[in-house]
């Protein structure tokens, strides 16, 4: 029976269905983490229209986030180091305008016209570098 007199009224709320966890796959997570980390996006309405709340969804990132390996965990790629070579002499050029210019580092004697470019002749030391 309702009090009809009084003028406070309360408000009840009947919740239906079965009140248990849901349980995702791990498909479907990977496909709503990948699609809350798109540029641009905003969290809470890819947790609404996948039916899930903000704070589920950050947990599956940060779920995602500490499966994947870290930078401390990466590995380095293979390098195979060549057999050192025999330094051939080069016949100097004469002539002054393609006049050579020798540059000898610790294991290695670089040899390079001087008409080379600067951003050239700095790949090249670069890699010199990089290789011994």
């Amino acid at each position: 029976m309702v009090d009809r007199k009084g003028d406070d009224l309360q408000r009840m709320e009947v919740i239906t269905g079965v009140g248990r966890r849901r349980k995702w796959s791990d498909d479907f997570k990977a496909k709503v983490v990948a699609e809350s980390l798109e540029p641009g996006v905003v969290i809470s309405q890819v947790a609404r229209r996948h039916g899930l709340t903000p704070q589920q969804l950050f947990g599956w990132r940060n779920q995602m986030r500490s499966a994947a390996p870290s930078a401390e965990t990466s590995q380095f790629a293979p390098v195979v180091v060549a057999p050192e070579m025999a330094v051939t002499p080069m016949k100097p050029d004469t002539s002054e305008e393609h006049g050579l210019i020798e540059i000898v580092l610790k294991t290695a004697v670089v040899r390079v016209r001087a008409a080379i470019t600067e951003e050239m002749l700095t790949r090249v030391l670069r890699a010199v570098k990089a290789t011994s």
